[in-house]
């Protein structure tokens, strides 16, 4: 029984984290920018909390999530909560392999230091 639980809260908590993001782009496009911060929040402390999803998906999750925060924090001007999780960020990209947007994101963070 305890087996068949396991994969059915993994799909829920993909599913709930799922949900996260897609309401949190829906309150960033529409300028409710806090209820954002506030929602990426929630879901970074179910991610941090369950720790049995593969790492690739929560890799995934942790790059949206934390791109999301990087971009709301520069739009309301809130710099140091922007390099907070711009550098995050960064570096979940650089074990990724991801060059090209490590290095855009590493100019946006240049532009924030200065």
């Amino acid at each position: 029984m305890t087996n068949v639980e396991v994969p059915n809260m993994n799909n829920t908590i993909v599913q709930a984290v799922s949900i996260g993001l897609m309401v949190a782009i829906f309150l960033l496009n529409t300028f409710r920018v806090l209820k954002a911060i506030k929602l990426c929040k929630e879901c970074l402390i179910i991610l941090n909390s369950k720790a049995v999803i593969k790492e690739e998906v929560i890799r995934v999750f942790f790059i949206k999530l934390y791109s999301i925060m990087f971009t709301v924090y520069c739009l309301i001007n809130d710099y140091s909560s922007a390099i907070k999780y711009g550098n995050k960020l960064i570096t979940i990209l650089q074990e990724s392999g991801e060059k090209t947007v490590e290095s855009k994101l590493s100019l946006k963070l240049a532009t924030l230091h200065y």
